[in-house]
């Protein structure tokens, strides 16, 4: 059977030739309830393993079908985030409390380890390998807005150690690309970068675009290459030739989910201050070009900080994020 459709060249293309040369984007998401609860942040350690953050700083599991308190002994929100290396392991830390949590386990033991010195505020973690967490903070009028461990264990606390910043300004976005290089947005708009594994902080003196505030987020394409979103505007940055523009910007959509790298797609979604309208933010060639997808978007949180981490792959070119008791599902692996 032929179907009225015809390439370029007049030749009548059948449903087959037409099927292989469309790029089909499922618009469906798929909603599950997981419980009764707000949640903030997520981390898929494994298909049968979900570890979820609520509003009032507690971790639940989540293993296809049941939800598990495993930590609640929460305070305030908090985010967390999966080790890029091994996504058995994870940490989270809240934002007002300083309350720190660590698991090895994919989510089935989380213990509250220790208190980081972050005077203030936490905004931002990284965990690039199973042996190093990095937050990025206020420390209450000192000078050591980053801080870092290396030695985080079940049962068996930790060490946080001051990093050296060539600036003293609240750090309010960071991310490590592996063990030794990383990247970091103070509030003053400077763009940070360390070379050895998070111990020295070097001002490259650029400036992201728009102001930073904690709803910054940052996320490491690769050493050289950094995705930066705060106050609406999606900058590209890229620190050899020190140059930053930007791909996105509307002052509508300025809260962020946080970004997630698929089957070769980056993801972000944005969401407005009302907390009603969202989209859904895509990069086919690694951050240089974008295009966007409107999703649903009703959850009565307000603030950005906790709504870091709410987006996730929960398996190749799958993605997912966290709703108000529920996470949505959507296929985009034929991309």
């Amino acid at each position: 059977m032929t179907i009225p459709n015809t390439f370029v060249n007049g030749t009548t293309a059948d449903a087959d030739e037409v099927n292989a040369n469309l790029t089909y984007v499922n618009p469906v998401w798929d909603i599950t309830h997981i419980a009764a609860a707000t949640f903030t942040s997520v981390i898929v350690h494994s298909s049968s393993a979900y570890s979820f953050m609520t509003f009032d700083g507690n971790i639940g599991l989540w293993n296809g079908t049941t939800y598990t308190n495993k930590n609640t002994t929460g305070t305030t929100y908090a985010y967390m985030t999966k080790c890029k290396t091994n996504a058995a392991y994870g940490v989270s830390v809240e934002n007002g409390g300083n309350k720190v949590a660590f698991t090895s386990t994919s989510g089935t033991n989380w213990i509250s380890e220790t208190v980081s010195p972050m005077g203030t505020a936490n905004y931002d973690i990284s965990m690039p390998t199973t042996s190093l967490v990095v937050i990025g903070g206020n420390d209450a009028g000192g000078t050591d807005h980053i801080i870092y461990s290396t030695d985080l264990s079940e049962g068996g606390g930790g060490t946080w150690n001051n990093a050296i910043m060539d600036t003293a300004v609240t750090v309010f976005a960071l991310d490590m690309f592996d063990g030794t290089t990383g990247y970091a947005a103070d509030g003053s708009s400077n763009i940070l970068k360390t070379a050895d594994g998070a111990l020295n902080w070097a001002d490259t003196n650029d400036n992201v675009i728009g102001s930073t505030s904690s709803s910054t987020v940052m996320y490491c394409i690769d050493a050289d290459t950094v995705l930066i979103f705060n106050s609406g505007y999606l900058n590209y940055y890229v620190n050899s030739t020190h140059t930053i523009t930007t791909k996105f910007y509307d002052t509508l959509y300025n809260q962020y989910s946080g970004f997630v790298e698929t089957n070769g797609y980056i993801y972000i979604i944005l969401r407005d201050t009302t907390n009603v309208n969202g989209l859904l933010l895509y990069s086919g060639d690694s951050g240089v070009t974008w295009k966007e997808q409107i999703i649903p978007y009703r959850s009565g949180n307000s603030g950005g900080t906790q709504k870091r981490n709410c987006l996730e792959a929960y398996d190749t070119g799958k993605i997912m994020f966290v709703e108000t008791g529920q996470i949505y599902k959507q296929d985009r692996s034929a991309l």
